[in-house]
């Protein structure tokens, strides 16, 4: 099981979705959600979307599913550039996925 999360850069209202794979496919669908859940809250533009660089995220297919948004991809091994989700990831994994009482 895959998490697969965007984080509204201004906002930093989050949308997450255990998934069970990290496909292309798996990963534009799982875009075309966000970007619906996102836009129900109000926010209809994405004008940035930073990824990692996983396979599903450098395949053409992802990339025509952008529907005009600027992809950028962090530098490999730098997960700094990437921190609202890691430090989301960290929150959700200390406080949900393995909560002691």
């Amino acid at each position: 099981m895959y998490l697969h999360s965007a984080i509204d850069g201004h906002t930093r209202l989050a949308y997450t979705e255990p998934l069970p794979d990290e496909k292309a496919s798996t990963a534009i669908a799982f875009l075309h959600r966000a970007r619906a859940w996102f836009a129900a809250h109000g926010i209809t533009r994405i004008e940035l979307l930073v990824t990692d660089n996983g396979a599903c995220y450098r395949a053409d297919a992802f990339t025509r599913a952008l529907l005009g948004s600027r992809h950028q991809r962090i530098r490999p091994y730098t997960p700094r550039r990437n921190g609202k989700v890691e430090r989301y990831s960290r929150i959700l994994a200390e406080e949900f996925l393995y909560a002691r009482t």
